[in-house]
């Protein structure tokens, strides 16, 4: 059982980095994978609500990314 007085160990810049351009050039989308996990990294969002999250939550009818995103 994990100590609950450990805080989770992030990542430093240079690594979210290198994990951004890794992303970039692998999977079937890799523009979607990046968002993914600029949004996780970004707002500590939780796997159940990032799940939950559709399309024109993040996205304005004409493609652009949303004001309040």
């Amino acid at each position: 059982m994990a100590n609950p007085t450990h805080q989770a160990t992030s990542l430093r810049p240079g690594q979210f980095r290198h994990l951004i351009r890794v992303a970039g050039v692998t999977g079937r989308m890799p523009q979607r994978d990046q968002m993914i996990l600029w949004i996780t990294h970004t707002t500590g969002i939780r796997v159940t609500e990032l799940a939950q999250l559709r399309i024109d939550d993040v996205l304005n009818p004409s493609g652009s990314i949303r004001a309040e995103v």
